[in-house]
């Protein structure tokens, strides 16, 4: 099995409505690198605007093209931007591609989280780019196999499958996670982002709770590492009602004053006093940095 243009296209928008219906839940999560509840948030903001319609024969590499440039602009916070640049990497990986193999799909992983990784000058484990990273990892090492290659779909099931495990044992690796007894909000958002895609990998893409007359609070609230929840799906095919027009409001030097500050804000500062030409907060807070446009939301982790 191959992932044409149109099949990816519905995995990711399957994705963004996954997020939709869990941020509060992943909004419960969020202590890391500041308390302020919102990851869930940013993360679904980032990929809400992903248009469901495409053309006839459209490639993989013309829609993860799209993809990414949406994503870019929509980028919210510390967390939507990770993301964001995850699927630039995956956009990149499909370059010139028409249909994408297992061998394809375990490159986009790893060009993803190398993307991830560069948005932050301090990387800390134990966060979305853990997860990230180690789930690259089991991909390319999983489609690397010459004797018995997995298929499409035990591959994503592999990725989810260590994706998860990584989730468990976040805890370990951030005492502030481990002290809250939560696992990381925004490796809680990828793994929902690949519940997601695998959905719509099976022909089962998500829908939006709203969309099914569903609540999307919280069921749950913080709950223990041990017991990560598994988010569930009610297979049901793409409405009208379901699908969020694009947005026109935000525009691409939106997404790079984004990214610079998500840069400055993790990266180890001697002043905190030093005012930042593309930051409006005075003086400059980690994890509080403003982009000057008047049209872009706030950006925080």
């Amino acid at each position: 099995m191959k992932i044409n243009g149109s099949l990816f296209r519905s995995m990711v928008v399957s994705a963004g409505n996954a997020l939709e219906n869990a941020k509060q839940k992943i909004n419960d999560l969020n202590v890391f690198p500041v308390p302020d509840g919102d990851t869930g948030i940013n993360m679904s903001m980032t990929l809400g605007n992903v248009s469901a319609e495409g053309r006839e024969g459209e490639t993989i590499g013309e829609v993860s093209r799209e993809i990414a440039s949406t994503a870019l602009r929509s980028a919210r916070g510390n967390s939507g931007v990770i993301l964001s640049l995850f699927f630039r990497g995956v956009s990149r990986a499909f370059k010139d591609v028409s249909r994408a193999d297992v061998s394809d799909i375990a490159r986009a992983f790893t060009l993803g989280t190398e993307e991830a990784y560069k948005s932050v000058s301090n990387p800390t484990e134990g966060t979305i780019l853990t997860v990230m990273r180690l789930s690259a990892e089991a991909a390319e090492k999983a489609a690397g196999k010459k004797l018995n290659p997995p298929t499409m779909e035990e591959l994503f099931d592999k990725i989810l499958s260590v994706a998860r495990e990584t989730l468990d044992k976040t805890p370990e690796m951030l005492p502030v996670l481990k002290q809250a007894g939560v696992v990381d909000s925004g490796g809680m958002g990828f793994v929902v982002v690949l519940e997601g895609m695998i959905a719509a990998l099976h022909g089962k893409p998500v829908a939006l709770a709203a969309a099914r007359g569903e609540g999307t609070g919280s069921v749950f609230g913080k709950f223990k590492a041990s017991s990560t929840p598994r988010i569930s799906f009610t297979p049901t095919a793409p409405s009208a009602s379901s699908v969020r027009a694009p947005s026109t409001r935000a525009r691409e030097p939106a997404a790079n004053s984004a990214v610079s500050c998500l840069r400055r804000a993790t990266a180890p500062s001697s002043s905190t006093t030093r005012r930042s030409s593309n930051c409006t907060s005075t003086p400059p807070t980690p994890g509080k940095c403003f982009p000057r446009r008047s049209n872009t939301a706030r950006f925080s982790p």
